[in-house]
């Protein structure tokens, strides 16, 4: 959720609060989890007023992105996060790799690829 659109009108957040029908019970649990308080302005909308003396991380953690390994034909190993990209600096088709990572065929212009679990950095899930 972005905290930065809340107030603005017609985003999915705003609607979340003001069009849905169950904005009362959204606004009870936005204010469990990020405080302040709610209340009506002049046009009948829900407003939300942030205290500023309370802190809280509105960050969330970024998830590690899964790595991609491709082999090609003559050994050569590169290890990569970005799929398209890489796709796209070898003028490899892109839909092609995906089915050979998904196992629909076996190698495309001599490239293999498969997937490398992000790590779990100490975290049982």
């Amino acid at each position: 959720m972005n905290l930065d659109n809340v107030n603005k009108q017609n985003t999915k957040e705003w609607c979340k609060f003001n069009e849905n029908s169950k904005g009362e019970l959204n606004r009870q649990e936005h204010i469990k989890k990020y405080g302040g308080s709610w209340e009506k302005n002049d046009k009948n909308q829900w407003i939300w007023n942030r205290l500023l003396n309370k802190i809280v991380n509105f960050v969330s953690p970024k998830k590690e992105r899964m790595q991609f390994e491709f082999v090609h034909k003559d050994g050569k190993t590169t290890v990569t996060d970005n799929f398209t990209a890489f796709c796209r600096e070898n003028n490899i088709n892109s839909s092609a790799m995906h089915e050979v990572l998904s196992g629909k065929r076996k190698q495309f212009k001599g490239y293999t690829v498969k997937r490398i679990p992000p790590k779990d950095n100490g975290k049982n899930t």
